[in-house]
């Protein structure tokens, strides 16, 4: 099944973004993401080499990539340097396809390029329909 890199910054504590996980694994998805936030008292040993050897792995391995917008993404500033990393993949040869999803309000901004946007597709809020 498709490889999927899941762009967050406090995604496991985030209901919706972990009921997206959740069904992306049911149906067979293998599933990478970012480290969890230092602030998130779990310890990612992940962030040892993320920039350097971690992140372009990832992003070369993935087949989809999904930005994970919540209202406490903007505190993020590695979730701007993994959709950078992708949309430049992305650029030079296709993949991973780009996607974002928005468990916040939609009239805010983020802090996002607007040309990575508009390259991604907008997945439904609603975890079940963005599955589609």
């Amino acid at each position: 099944m498709s490889k999927v890199f899941i762009s967050w910054y406090d995604g496991h504590n985030h209901n919706l973004a972990n009921e997206l996980l959740r069904l992306l694994e049911k149906h067979g998805f293998d599933i990478e993401h970012s480290p969890y936030s230092p602030h998130s008292g779990v310890y990612d040993a992940r962030w040892n080499n993320w920039y350097e050897e971690g992140l372009p792995r990832a992003i070369n391995q993935a087949e989809v990539f999904i930005a994970v917008i919540t209202p406490a993404c903007d505190g993020s500033t590695w979730m701007l340097q993994e959709y950078q990393e992708a949309y430049s993949s992305f650029l030079k040869t296709g993949r991973p396809r780009l996607y974002f999803i928005r468990f916040d309000p939609i009239d805010r901004q983020v802090k996002y390029p607007e040309y990575y946007l508009q390259n991604s597709i907008h997945l439904s809020s609603v975890p079940e329909e963005a599955l589609h």
